[in-house]
């Protein structure tokens, strides 16, 4: 190409990567594909009023000239789901994927990143694109919002027949537990046979086996892929809520997009074999109650014990789990959480998904919240437990899921 064209193809690079948001410098000038930093710099300079420095090496598209930057996702409506553990992509993760290659002819699906099936669908991105997620939350919000077939869907069940082989490509990121990735893997095996396979990794410091459990499942993808390539920190995660309020409880508050993981990349054998898959049965009944954003989550499943307490702490007096994490202990102990990092108790679940059920359906005010807790026959000590639960004032009771 000749210098003109490559100037103006460095210059969509860089307002391409200001659409995701602010950036820094250096984040900058590797969205722009190896161009010079000098000939970034001198793209910024000369786009003028169009960035603007929002602080000490911080870039962003000027507010008004912003017109073409994406809808704001409708995902940043609703508070995170601790049950599943859900961590979406960020706005620049979502960019950097969309910048691998020229999706027009895949038919891709998105196994578990609902983030980033909206940003492929609001681009339209993609020959086709099909959104498999287990959160009914996530999924009503985002049929509300596109057109795409969407699917709520447990990778514990049986892949519906109607989907296997129909795709070229799958898009997965699996919680960070080795015995989840080879059902995961065996999933996208089904959807794509033969096909391509982008799956997030997490990274080698995760906890203090994850550089051996790294190992073990790349050592299993190699046997059924014809190629992989690994591109480290290639994927950032927005912090979800109930992550934020286990931070901030820590006095951890400010944090940006923290979380990295690699993004693996792999052809599929077309005569790869399927994989050991975890068993369905014995998993939680978790009950969803819902107060405005804020996501209650009941076990109903837990044996109940009416000489305790409806509702207690268990984390030495405090509401908040230390860490979201599967593995955390306390977390076995638990049968209540929310969207804001609370792990609670229940001696009675089921009581409390029928009084959570009630409370959901009362008018959404402080004063009269107080008023029909207070009148609830529960032990003090509990009341008090659902009033620290209950106590900011929504404007909207949204009921059971």
């Amino acid at each position: 190409m000749n210098d003109a064209t490559y100037y103006d193809k460095v210059t969509d690079c860089v307002r391409q990567a200001l659409l995701s948001g602010s950036l820094r410098f250096c984040d900058l000038v590797r969205a722009c594909q190896g161009a010079y930093p000098s000939l970034v710099w001198q793209i910024l300079k000369e786009m003028g009023p169009q960035v603007i420095s929002v602080r000490t090496d911080v870039w962003s598209l000027a507010t008004a000239n912003r017109a073409g930057a994406r809808v704001p996702s409708a995902l940043s409506t609703i508070e995170g789901n601790p049950v599943l553990q859900s961590w979406y992509f960020t706005d620049r993760t979502c960019l950097r994927i969309e910048q691998l290659w020229n999706w027009a002819s895949h038919r891709i699906a998105f196994l578990g990143t609902p983030r980033l099936y909206e940003w492929f669908a609001t681009a339209n991105l993609g020959e086709s694109r099909v959104l498999l997620d287990l959160d009914p939350l996530v999924t009503r919000i985002l049929s509300a919002s596109v057109t795409d077939q969407i699917v709520q869907y447990d990778v514990r069940d049986p892949l519906p027949e109607r989907m296997a082989g129909q795709f070229t490509c799958v898009i997965c990121d699996p919680p960070w537990y080795p015995e989840e990735y080879a059902l995961w893997l065996e999933r996208a095996r089904e959807l794509a046979s033969g096909g391509v396979v982008c799956v997030s990794l997490f990274p080698v410091l995760t906890r203090p086996s994850s550089a051996h459990e790294r190992q073990v499942i790349l050592k299993a993808m190699r046997t059924n892929f014809s190629f992989l390539t690994t591109l480290t920190e290639f994927l950032e995660y927005e912090i979800p809520s109930f992550e934020f309020f286990e931070l901030a409880h820590f006095g951890l508050t400010g944090l940006g997009p923290w979380k990295l993981a690699d993004l693996v990349i792999g052809q599929l054998n077309t005569s790869s074999e399927g994989a050991a898959t975890l068993s369905p049965n014995g998993r939680p009944a978790w009950t969803e109650i819902d107060f405005g954003t804020l996501r209650l989550f009941v076990n109903g499943t837990a044996g109940s014990n009416p000489e305790g307490p409806l509702l207690a702490t268990v984390v030495g007096g405090s509401d908040i789990l230390p860490s979201p994490s599967r593995r955390e202990p306390i977390l076995q102990a638990v049968n209540v959480l929310s969207s804001r990092g609370h792990g609670l108790l229940s001696h009675d679940p089921l009581h409390l998904i029928n009084i959570l059920d009630g409370l959901s359906a009362k008018p959404a005010n402080s004063v009269s919240m107080e008023d029909e807790i207070g009148r609830l026959n529960i032990d003090p000590d509990s009341k008090e437990v659902l009033r620290r639960l209950l106590r900011q004032n929504h404007s909207q009771s949204l009921g059971r899921v």
